[in-house]
């Protein structure tokens, strides 16, 4: 993943995490962007990773992707909170 550095921009992020049929590998791919190309991360690639986790029942990880969101100084949308409140719902936790 080293070559993709300075390579990927948003719009690159969101086609590829879209595209991950498993969350794990979506999910250490995001862990790896926030952590070597944090420039790539934005509102949609957040939320994209956050309708990932809903669609895997992570909601542990849904909700430390969104903590990671706001102490990167991105404020949530009505997009993101819809999502975790229908994470929260598909995995049976009280919002």
């Amino acid at each position: 993943m080293e070559g993709w550095k300075g390579f990927l921009n948003p719009k690159d992020v969101v086609t590829l995490l879209n595209a991950m049929e498993r969350w794990q590998k979506a999910f250490a791919i995001f862990k790896w962007l926030q952590v070597h190309a944090s420039g790539s991360l934005n509102i949609y690639t957040y939320n994209v990773m956050l309708k990932v986790l809903r669609q895997g029942r992570q909601w542990m990880l849904a909700e430390e992707i969104a903590e990671d969101m706001i102490h990167a100084g991105i404020p949530p949308d009505n997009f993101t909170f819809s999502t975790l409140i229908s994470c929260a719902s598909r995995c049976n936790n009280q919002v």
